[in-house]
């Protein structure tokens, strides 16, 4: 959570290093920057966007906390984090990339690339915390925005005998 742009400028090149090589394997792959919306926000659009699903162990994401609640990790904002959707013949050597080749975890305390889960042909998205599972959601669920129909009525305005606009 603490902006630093010497992280960022190293994240920055060593994600041109895996764009690099996901072209000479000229392979399709997905990727979104964390943003506000967090791990899940972003890694659930990525997947679902894919006509895929995804399983997602959740203990295996970084995470600044010691014991987190895994419903923090998925929805707290982030800086300077990425998720990939990538072959899976690729997985380990983007992740190498990051963080031998760049050395994240030398740079930063925490900063590293793991592989965390899998992209599925069934349109689910599920993931695990300890061994259980925290969430398990179909992709129809998280394509369509909830509507929430409200009453509707005037609101009430105070009049004061003092206001300019009597």
């Amino acid at each position: 959570q603490i902006h630093d742009p010497f992280l960022k400028r190293v994240l920055v090149e060593a994600t041109k290093d895996v764009w690099k090589r996901i072209r000479s394997a000229g392979c399709a792959v997905g990727f979104k920057d964390l943003g506000a919306g967090g791990f899940g926000g972003a890694s659930s659009e990525l997947v679902l966007a894919g006509g895929f699903g995804a399983e997602i162990r959740l203990d295996d994401l970084p995470a600044a906390e010691s014991d987190p609640n895994p419903a923090h990790i998925l929805v707290g904002e982030t800086q300077e984090r990425f998720v990939w959707a990538v072959p899976e013949r690729i997985a380990a050597e983007i992740v190498s990339i990051y963080n031998e080749a760049f050395d994240l975890p030398g740079i930063y305390p925490g900063a590293c690339a793991r592989i965390v889960g899998r992209v599925t042909e069934e349109r689910r998205y599920r993931c695990t915390w300890k061994g259980s599972v925290a969430v398990d959601l179909p992709a129809a669920i998280l394509e369509e925005s909830p509507v929430y129909e409200r009453p509707v009525r005037a609101r009430a305005v105070a009049t004061s005998d003092r206001s300019p606009l009597r």
